[in-house]
């Protein structure tokens, strides 16, 4: 058997409406557009968001959103750094992953801290 014949095709429930079609269609003349105005002329829109010149509402509402956390780097206080440093001898990625400091992901490092708390050459020299 056809599965073509067994299975038509299925028709659209409505039918396009053919719009300029005389009087009796009830989509004549003016076609459904009204009289005058800027929508019943060919090529008269607007843009999505336009509301007759007034500022529209996605440029009225703050600015909130996603941001991706992973490509922001993540911080890090000096004294954590410095105490990766004395039990590790060196700072790098693995040391400041095996302290839990820095994710799977590799977007960076912010250090953040006082001017005092910076490691020093002999921490970062010290002996594990």
């Amino acid at each position: 058997m056809n599965p073509a014949e067994r299975y038509p095709l299925r028709q659209p429930s409505h039918r396009r409406t053919r719009v300029g079609r005389g009087i009796g269609s009830g989509h004549g003349k003016t076609c459904g557009r009204g009289h005058k105005g800027q929508l019943s002329r060919s090529g008269g829109f607007n843009k999505v968001a336009f509301e007759g010149g007034q500022t529209p509402l996605h440029r009225r509402l703050p600015k909130r959103g996603f941001a991706r956390r992973d490509r922001l780097g993540h911080g890090v206080r000096m004294c954590q750094l410095q105490r990766v440093a004395q039990h590790n001898g060196r700072i790098n990625a693995t040391a400041l992953r095996q302290h839990r400091l820095l994710g799977s992901c590799g977007w960076g490092l912010k250090a953040y801290g006082t001017r005092s708390a910076k490691p020093t050459v002999r921490t970062l020299r010290a002996a594990p």
